[in-house]
């Protein structure tokens, strides 16, 4: 993306279910949010400093390859997009997007604006897009399609600042990790981390449970991928005293719930295991994959990077 000198590297972040929760609870999530992207951005020793605005959280730093792949595995980030900042008065405005256009814009492409607006301003989103597009055609010719457009221009314009971009990466959407209960996941079926997955995307804080030998490296490269801080015990299913060490487990860590990796055809989590255990255990059992197959299970996991 082209930008004109002085122009900081940002990139907007955008969460949906967020939104719809009271502004206690909303101040609440968008801070967890902001924290887990600030940690995981640590990890790899990328420098950035975040703001946030009403609906909207700004991440200063250079949009690298790297930076975009690790937004995308964030639980709560619904989209993203690296932008131009410029000012809001429409004759800088057309100047920078003009600049913007530029590189992507020939006579033979076709290009739609796509204007919001938020604000008092002298002009409406109808009027900044006639000029806009206008100013656009004359320096390259290409037409405008509003349809189906080679490329597509998105103008934020917000009080006195402008976003400028041209692409929308989608994230994973969900809630902040952290912003939910406590859950102990047992790594007791191929389908468990899928099932963590999904309990990390409605924003739990995981503690995996892992009740054989396992392979650590997938385990590893789960919580790498995910940048998540999860704890991993060993505790023995064979053992008469895994159920005592279960409930010890969580109780110390005060675990609100434990999940297990069940689908619907795996023939040793059976109801009457589910209900012991449970029973055993004295709290809620998840089973976030049980409406799923073995197979369907592993598809979706291959889906959404998880392995199995």
């Amino acid at each position: 993306m082209t930008t004109t000198p002085n122009s900081p590297d940002i990139i907007i972040l955008r969460y949906g279910e967020i939104s719809l929760k009271t502004p206690y609870v909303r101040t609440a999530f968008e801070s967890r949010l902001i924290t887990n992207i600030r940690k995981a951005l640590q990890t790899q020793n990328i420098q950035a400093t975040i703001t946030r605005e009403r609906g909207r959280i700004y991440l200063h730093t250079t949009p690298t390859p790297e930076t975009l792949t690790i937004l995308s595995h964030i639980s709560g980030l619904v989209s993203f997009s690296p932008a131009q900042q410029t000012t809001a008065d429409l004759p800088t405005l057309t100047t920078t997007t003009v600049a913007l256009a530029r590189p992507h814009l020939t006579k033979e492409t076709s290009f739609a604006l796509r204007v919001t607006r938020t604000g008092r301003h002298p002009y409406t989103s109808q009027d900044a897009a006639r000029t806009l597009g206008a100013a656009i055609q004359a320096t390259t010719h290409a037409p405008v399609n509003l349809t189906h457009p080679t490329t597509e221009l998105f103008i934020e314009i917000r009080s006195t600042k402008t976003y400028l971009f041209t692409d929308k990466h989608r994230g994973i959407g969900g809630l902040p990790v952290g912003t939910q209960g406590k859950i102990a996941v047992l790594l007791d079926t191929p389908a468990s981390l899928l099932a963590a997955w999904y309990l990390m995307h409605r924003g739990c804080s995981l503690h995996l449970i892992a009740t054989q030998p396992t392979d650590q490296d997938k385990i590893n490269d789960f919580l790498t991928t995910w940048h998540l801080q999860s704890p991993t015990t060993l505790l023995d299913a064979t053992s008469p005293d895994f159920t005592d060490h279960l409930r010890r487990h969580t109780a110390i860590h005060r675990l609100d719930a434990i999940a297990t990796g069940a689908t619907r055809d795996d023939p040793t989590k059976t109801l009457e295991w589910l209900t012991r255990l449970k029973a055993q255990v004295h709290l809620p059992l998840l089973t976030p994959v049980i409406a799923l197959t073995t197979d369907e299970a592993r598809h979706q996991a291959k889906e959404k990077g998880v392995p199995l």
